[in-house]
């Protein structure tokens, strides 16, 4: 079985000319691949990132974009909406933790009168 070669995800939103904003916006939406991780790094199939590209360059639209991804997704043997769903999840519960870290910063700061 041949390995398929992986990009970084912040590699592959440079490739196909957008930010890492835009990138995670549009995998929210469903028109860019999710992420493949390994171990606690995110990759993207260079396969998919290639057609992706040319579908881009070509003015393919968000539903043409959909498709494809949904194509990629199923081909990986998983649902779209639940990865997207499940990446959406593990977003939020990132910036409950944030935010609750934060709020301990600033208590222990407060605590031992020093600038949060």
């Amino acid at each position: 079985m041949p390995v398929a070669a992986l990009t970084p995800v912040l590699e592959s939103y440079d490739v196909c000319g957008m930010g890492k904003s835009a990138g995670y916006a549009r995998q929210r939406a469903g028109t860019f691949p999710p992420a493949v991780y390994v171990g606690r790094n995110a990759f993207i199939p260079s396969e998919e990132l290639e057609a992706i590209r040319r579908a881009l360059i070509r003015g393919a639209t968000d539903d043409d974009l959909r498709e494809l991804v949904r194509q990629f997704v199923a081909a990986r043997g998983q649902d779209l909406d639940q990865v997207v769903a499940q990446r959406a999840s593990r977003s939020e519960s990132f910036r409950r933790m944030g935010r609750a870290s934060a709020a301990r910063r600033r208590q222990a700061a407060a605590a031992t009168g020093g600038a949060a």
